[in-house]
């Protein structure tokens, strides 16, 4: 009897010195599973179809609301693993913000061996299939949440800061990808969260499985893209055609390509149209007001975070020694707000619409890593342990306030100038 004890308790020290890695599953074992599961084993290309709606990420008529809805028709992704391209089409049915019948557009996303940024690549590598490839292919590592397994991995693409895209996945009990997010900059959201949903799996001829159902949702959790997945083609032998786009339109264009990045705004002009008001020119209109004690901006943060700062410094030419309080805002539309991050990190107080004060106060204080901007670089919340390139001084040179100011409805707006009264003077 007290053999058997001995011996019980040495196994049971034996046990205790295993190491973990022996007996839980690792990344590679359990990418194996997934893509035996998914029957990708021997996948390169896929062709899959259906029918759904897009959405018109920054355009809503309420900002707290859904993205504008678009219908989808005869919808086709195909993708070239190997080539890193892919071509997705259909045709969308808009129905006009005047009312009226839909209008019918064409619907297409072209990803070449020309554009290699994560914002084109990552609708290849966020799918099913090129999340167990990439993973495959990138160190991924394993962890565990809410009964899921979940795998991440980082990209060889950088973010204009220069930190690598991290890419998350979650596979279910069967070994299938549920869900896959990434993060990208976007001059409203900052990092923002794309994350694309997977679900109700169905088997297609040679074995491989796709998700009937899919949901990419951007920013604020509302969906851009929705689809219902009738079928799917494993390799087809017609891949390259597929994947490659038709030549432009006669007397189109078709010469090649100027260097990447985006071009430099137009430098800002202004024009006097009343005393102490000018309108600045050079992009979306914008006007200075010039008050008793400071200025205060017309649509000061529109397109960009560039056409912004050329505003406020023509604000500045125009009006000088006097501070610029206040940037009004007519709505929260991205082409109108995607300058705001300049009138942020200025210290300015923006405002608008109390419609629009929860949506932005969230959306403009997410964290900036990947393409930091002045507001986000004159925030106390980037913390000493970030790795963001900044100058983060403002144009006086001295240290910008926190990054975001109260958002003040336009009624509340003070010392403002009455129709008709003499020049500075508050109504």
């Amino acid at each position: 009897m007290t053999r058997k004890c001995v011996c019980a308790l040495a196994l049971a020290a034996l046990a205790a010195f295993v190491p973990a890695t022996a007996t839980a599953e690792d990344a590679k074992s359990v990418l194996a599973a997934a893509s035996k599961a998914m029957g990708m084993d021997n996948l390169t290309s896929i062709t899959f179809y259906g029918s759904g709606a897009n959405f018109n990420l920054g355009q809503s008529n309420n900002a707290n609301d859904q993205w504008p809805r678009n219908n989808l028709s005869d919808f086709q992704r195909s993708i070239d693993f190997a080539s890193s391209t892919s071509r997705a089409t259909g045709v969308t049915f808009a129905a006009p913000v005047t009312g009226g019948p839909a209008v019918q557009g064409a619907f297409q996303q072209n990803v070449t061996a020309n554009t290699t940024g994560w914002a084109q690549q990552l609708e290849i590598w966020t799918t099913p299939w090129g999340f167990v490839k990439g993973a495959m292919a990138n160190n991924a590592t394993l962890s565990s949440s809410g009964g899921s397994k979940v795998l991440t991995w980082m990209t060889t693409q950088k973010a204009p800061s220069g930190v690598s895209y991290k890419v998350v996945g979650y596979l279910n009990a069967q070994n299938l990808v549920t869900r896959v997010d990434t993060w990208l900059e976007n001059p409203i959201f900052g990092d923002m969260l794309v994350e694309s949903d997977y679900s109700n799996y169905r088997e297609a001829l040679g074995g491989v499985m796709y998700p009937a159902t899919i949901v990419q949702r951007r920013g604020n959790g509302q969906p851009v893209l929705d689809l219902q997945i009738l079928g799917a083609n494993m390799n087809p032998t017609n891949i390259t055609a597929l994947v490659t786009p038709p030549p432009p339109p006669a007397g189109r264009g078709g010469g090649p390509g100027g260097p990447g990045g985006p071009a430099a705004p137009p430098a800002a002009t202004s024009t006097k149209l009343a005393d102490g008001v000018y309108r600045i020119g050079g992009g979306y209109i914008a006007l200075a007001i010039e008050m008793k004690d400071h200025i205060v901006l017309f649509e000061g943060g529109p397109q960009n975070e560039a056409r912004s700062q050329a505003i406020i410094a023509e604000a500045r030419k125009v009006i000088p020694n006097k501070p610029i309080r206040y940037s009004i805002l007519t709505h929260h539309h991205f082409d109108h707000s995607s300058g705001l991050s300049a009138v942020v990190g200025e210290g300015i107080t923006i405002i608008t619409h109390e419609n629009n004060k929860a949506f932005l106060m969230k959306a403009l204080s997410a964290p900036r890593t990947l393409a930091p901007d002045s507001g986000w670089c004159a925030s106390s919340r980037r913390g000493p342990g970030s790795t963001a390139t900044c100058a983060p001084r403002n144009a006086a040179g001295a240290r910008s306030s926190p990054r975001l100011r109260l958002l003040t409805p336009l009624a509340n707006l003070s010392s403002t100038r009455a129709p008709g009264s003499p020049r500075g003077q508050p109504s």
